[in-house]
């Protein structure tokens, strides 16, 4: 997938929350250039005006590329999880949302990109 409508996708999934929380599965979320260097900080909030800086982190190195990297991102909301993990490069990029209306709207944003994707549901 060319890099650049990676960017656009994951602009329009992260427009869909005003905020995101990004917690990495291994080490400081405080060693990630998203924050001035600091230890000991378990997850990072990222405000819509530093969207760009976190895709070009996302980016910079390619999701998979090792277990140490991967990061999950939870919305503002609580309702939206994404994962870019070692499973991305292989499977997709995985979007979970515990709200429909929310779910409905990244599923259009998606959509006016031209974006394939799966949707699973379960109803309890």
């Amino acid at each position: 997938m060319r890099r650049d409508y990676l960017a656009q996708i994951l602009a329009a999934i992260f427009s869909s929350e005003a905020a995101w929380v990004l917690v990495p599965r291994y080490g400081d979320a405080g060693q990630c250039g998203l924050v001035t260097p600091r230890a000991d900080l378990a997850a990072i909030r990222v405000e819509s005006e530093d969207t760009p800086a976190l895709i070009a982190f996302l980016l910079a190195e390619p999701a998979g590329a090792s277990r140490d990297r991967d990061i999950y991102l939870l919305g503002d909301s609580g309702t939206a999880l994404v994962t870019w993990d070692h499973h991305t490069q292989q499977d997709g990029l995985c979007l979970q949302f515990s709200d429909i209306s929310r779910s409905s709207r990244a599923l259009v944003l998606l959509n006016e990109l031209g974006a394939e994707f799966d949707v699973f549901g379960r109803g309890d």
